[in-house]
Order: structure tokens, then sequence, then C-alpha cells
């Protein structure tokens, strides 16, 4: 039972109920994109309900005042029920919403009997509470550090932007990285029509967002992975992301494309909230201009953007790929928390753990990630079968 000064616990099973206090949070705290009330709609529209899951959005106040909202639920996994973060994989980083000054105040403990309450009112056998930043906002997040949290396979990766352009340069071999920007874009300017635009209306982004699955598509083919944008509602999520609207007024996602010969060589997606801008997505065509490196490029010019609107920082992302060494000079810490409660529970996160352990053994090892993205290449065709 929460102590005078501990905040009391509501749980509500529908986000129609969290609506106000969540976007009362969201407008006073640094909300990543994925935990920002509208993208979190979304996805349990498009996503959540069709795979069963149960929302359960926790609040916490002390007396009339808020002190955290967490966006949970509760999803099947075999005979286990397992306490997630709604937006599951989906999101990058979920460090929950808080009142001012409150991420710092609340204590190990304070979570720790807050997580022991949900647990009993929704029967949950095991919370597996994935990519929590260790520190969000310049405060620590005690949620990423209580018992049964385990390092993240791989981290997040964020540039800090600066006023102009050119002093972000000066941070980086900035005439080199000119120059060969602009070797790259006279190869593109020699096929004609070359520019990097921007959706502007519901039907463009449609059309872009068109471009980015299919080239997806052909890309997770030729590695012989599966395609994680056709999974299920992921699509139709996406497609609603960037034709709908946020409370400012515009699309919760942006498409950004870069043209040349009259054809899309690579697309971006991109989301903002507060100071911050994440670039969400990337793909290219694999054609006869890929190999001036169409991606690269693109990214290079939405760095460009994001010092020409003032933000802070542009987020890469999670997981390892050489765009993201180029540019980011922060990495974000991410936690995963594996705290079982029943019997069930403990089998599940013993089995999740081992398997955590494992892969950040391959991703964090370079050597072992090449040799890994080497033989997954080399291997694709049998796992495609016959054409």
């Amino acid at each position: 039972m929460a102590s005078a000064i501990e905040p009391t616990v509501t749980i509500v099973r529908t986000l129609a109920e969290a609506e106000a206090a969540w976007r009362w949070l969201e407008a006073r705290d640094a909300v990543p994109p994925f935990q920002c009330y509208d993208w979190v709609r979304i996805w349990l529209e498009e996503i959540g309900l069709a795979r069963g899951v149960e929302p359960l959005i926790a609040i916490g106040r002390r007396g009339p005042d808020l002190v955290f909202l967490w966006p949970l639920m509760v999803v099947r996994e075999g005979a286990v029920r397992v306490g997630r973060w709604l937006g599951d994989r989906n999101a990058n980083y979920n460090p929950g919403l808080y009142a001012p000054g409150e991420r710092a105040r609340t204590t190990r403990e304070t979570i720790a009997s807050a997580l022991d309450e949900i647990a009993r009112t929704a029967a949950i056998d095991c919370y597996h509470l994935e990519r929590q930043p260790r520190v969000w906002a310049g405060s620590g997040n005690a949620l990423a550090t209580i018992r049964g949290s385990v390092a993240s396979p791989s981290n997040g990766h964020v540039v800090t932007l600066a006023p102009r352009f050119e002093q972000l340069l000066a941070r980086h071999p900035g005439s080199h990285r000119r120059k060969r920007m602009r070797q790259r874009e006279r190869h593109f300017e020699a096929h004609g029509d070359y520019r990097i635009a921007t959706a502007a209306t519901a039907g463009e982004a449609a059309a872009t967002l068109a471009v980015f699955l299919e080239q997806k598509a052909r890309r997770f083919a030729e590695m012989g992975v599966p395609n994680v944008f056709a999974s299920a509602g992921v699509a139709g999520f996406l497609h609603r992301m960037a034709t709908e609207t946020g409370p400012t007024g515009a699309p919760l996602l942006r498409l950004h494309a870069l043209w040349a010969g009259g054809r899309i060589r690579a697309v971006a997606g991109t989301a903002t909230a507060g100071d911050s801008r994440s670039i969400l997505f990337l793909s290219f065509a694999n054609d006869e201009l890929a190999r001036f490196g169409p991606g690269t490029t693109l990214v290079y010019r939405l760095v460009e953007a994001g010092c020409r609107d003032g933000l802070a920082g542009l987020d890469f992302g999670v997981g390892e790929e050489p765009y993201k060494e180029n540019w980011c000079d922060q990495e974000i810490e991410l936690a995963e928390t594996l705290l079982p409660v029943t019997l069930k529970g403990h089998a599940f996160a013993a089995a999740t753990r081992t398997a955590l352990g494992l892969k950040r053994a391959v991703k964090r090892n370079p050597a072992a990630w090449k040799l890994y993205r080497q033989l997954r290449l080399r291997t694709a065709p049998l796992r495609r079968g016959p054409p």
C-alpha cells in the first residue's frame, strides 16, 4: 500500500480513459515519438488489437497531482501472460511519461511496488520491458535499473545538431564529407530531375510509402530475412501515420524521397517530438544508381535540414549501421527488464535472458557481427527457396 508520499497507481484499460493525463504529460515531458498518444493509438488500432493485446495504462498520482504514466499492455506468448510496452518492437525507446522533476525523484522501490500491484491486477506472469534508456532527458531512469534489468542487444544513436550545418561538419571531416557528397550528387544530377522532396499531401505520402515498402521488400528478399514491414497491420499503421496529423497539425510521420532520373531512389521516414527528430527507417533502390549512395545522400540532407530547423538532436534509432557511426556522437544505453512474477514467468524470463545474452554478444562484437551478416547474405538464396 502506498504511503502518504508515495504515488498511488490507477490502471485503465482503454487509451480514451488515459488521454487527458497522457496529453498533459506529453506536453511537459521529453516524450519520444513512440510513446506519444497518437502514435500509440494508431499502433493499437492497426496492429495491437489484431494481435489480441490488452492495453494496460498505469497512471501514478501523488494526491491529485500526476506523477507518471506507463503505457503498458499484456500479450499472451504461449501460456505466459507478458507485460510489455504498448508499441512493442515498433518502438525504439520506452522511457515512460513523467511530470516535471518526477523522473529523477521516482525510486526503484516505488517502481517495484507499482509493478507488483499492476501484476496482481492484470495477472501478469512476467514483465519484458524493452528498450528503456538508462538516462532520459538528463535524468536517470530508475525503471531501467530495477531487479531483472539487463543491457539490450543494441543501443540507440544520436547526432547533436548545431545552429548551422557548417558548425556540425566542422566537428567531423567536414570538407572531405562535403566534397564526397557533391561528387555523389553530380551522378544523380546527370540523370536529371535530382531533388530531395518531402511529401506535402496525403496522396504524395501514400505514393512515397508504396515505393518504400517495395524497396524494403526487395532488399529483405535479397538478404533472405523476414520482411518486418510485411507483418500484419504494419503497412496500414505507416499509412495512417503518414496521412494523419498530430496536435501541431503536421503529419505524424514525414516521408522524404531522393529523386533522380524521374524515379525515387531512396526513402526515409522521420518523426519529430519536441526539439528532437527521429529517422525511423531508410530504404534505397538497388539499381544502376545504388553505387552512388542514394541513402547516404538522403541522410546527409536530413541532417542538414535538422540544423536548419533549429533542432537539438537527430536520432538514428537502434541498431548497428555504418551511416549511423559516420554521424552520431551520442550513444543511448538501453536496458531490458525481465521481471518474473509466477513460476511460468521465471521460466520465460530465463529463456529470454539467455537469448538476449547471445544476441548481445554477437551484436557487440564487431568481428562476430560482421561474420554473422556475411553468412546471412551468403545463405540468403537457400532461405528464399527455388524461384
